[in-house]
């Protein structure tokens, strides 16, 4: 086998580039399904966290997700903007947030659209093999 082709076959069957797609075609199923509301699957989760708890602080979100904390304050003042959510006074790493009534409204409306999404998904995951995670 030759150079290039031996790249071919690591490329092929390179867990993270084949996640990577994955989860991409996954977020953009869930970002066109949940777009009948303005929504994109990043502020779903962030939504379903908020309901799924009490007040948490953007750092305690962000640890959830795994992702910085700059990440998370982007994502929700965006939400805040359109009054989905109400983020405390303090740092960015210690502000409570929360979701208002707006937000718990668009949520109720959303999750039926989510489970639709979900249903999809699993069916796409379903048809994946190992290890190059592609048909």
């Amino acid at each position: 086998m030759d150079f290039r082709q031996k790249a071919a076959v690591c490329l092929q069957n390179c867990y993270a580039t084949n996640l990577r797609r994955v989860s991409r075609a996954v977020s953009n199923l869930y970002d066109e399904k949940l777009s009948v509301l303005g929504l994109k699957a990043t502020q779903m989760t962030l939504l379903l966290v908020l309901a799924s708890g009490t007040r948490l602080t953007m750092t305690d979100i962000a640890r959830q997700l795994e992702v910085t904390v700059s990440t998370i304050n982007r994502s929700l003042v965006i939400l805040e903007r359109r009054g989905l959510v109400d983020i405390g006074d303090g740092s960015a790493r210690t502000r409570l947030v929360a979701l208002t009534g707006r937000g718990e409204t668009l949520l109720e409306k959303a999750m039926p659209i989510w489970l639709e999404a979900q249903e999809e998904a699993q069916g796409m995951l379903a048809g994946l093999k190992k290890p190059g995670l592609t048909d």
